[in-house]
């Protein structure tokens, strides 16, 4: 569930990261999301039917049972569900970053409207996160590149990440190269993609 005054009796009996805010983990204010209000009012109200929604945009590789409703792009545009997946002020789930990079990953996500998206949801710490993680995985496209630039000329002052609150870089990938359970002698990583992003 998202965080709002009205859903912290979720948290009551909760340990672990889990039953914080990304935000919380992180060490950055929480704000007044409009964007996960907005996709609450349109009945995306938990972490799983926002990654659902994801799902319906082409993030396959999240497929669970769960069904999201259908919000259309004119609605919230793959660039703004990107932002929304990646919010500070969601509960700690890995899935949820790992779901916006995939989304974000898409050819036809606009860069200058996510990184405006991402301004507006205050989640620059873990967009710079993603893409320098895709920096590493995915050097052969110029898009990371493009968005490092962006963000470095947007955001002001993001906050360093501890080690081990967001994915590792194999998180955003499938690995290929195993023979049965073991590793061949090179395995290679290859970052998530949609199968389509139109916005």
């Amino acid at each position: 569930m998202f965080w709002d005054e009205k859903t912290s009796w979720y948290l009551t009996g909760m340990k672990g990261p889990e039953s914080r805010r990304l935000a919380d983990l992180l060490g950055i204010p929480v704000h007044r999301s409009w964007l996960l209000r907005k996709l609450r009012f349109d009945g995306v109200d938990t972490p799983e039917t926002l990654i659902a929604l994801a799902v319906q945009r082409g993030c396959y590789h999240y497929q669970t049972n769960v069904m999201a409703p259908a919000v259309s792009i004119r609605r919230c545009s793959n660039e703004a569900l990107a932002a929304a997946l990646l919010s500070p002020n969601n509960l700690y789930n890995p899935r949820l970053i790992r779901a916006g990079a995939m989304l974000l990953s898409g050819t036809a996500i606009n860069p200058e409207r996510l990184v405006l998206e991402a301004l507006r949801e205050r989640c620059g710490e873990v967009l710079l996160h993603v893409v320098k993680a895709a920096q590493r995985v995915d050097s052969q496209s110029p898009r990371w590149n493009k968005l490092f630039e962006l963000i470095a000329h947007r955001f002001r002052r993001l906050k360093p990440v501890n080690p081990g609150i967001l994915p590792s870089d194999g998180r955003f990938c499938v690995e290929t190269g195993f023979i049965g359970r073991k590793k061949a002698k090179q395995v290679h990583l290859t970052w998530l993609r949609p199968i389509r992003t139109e916005s």
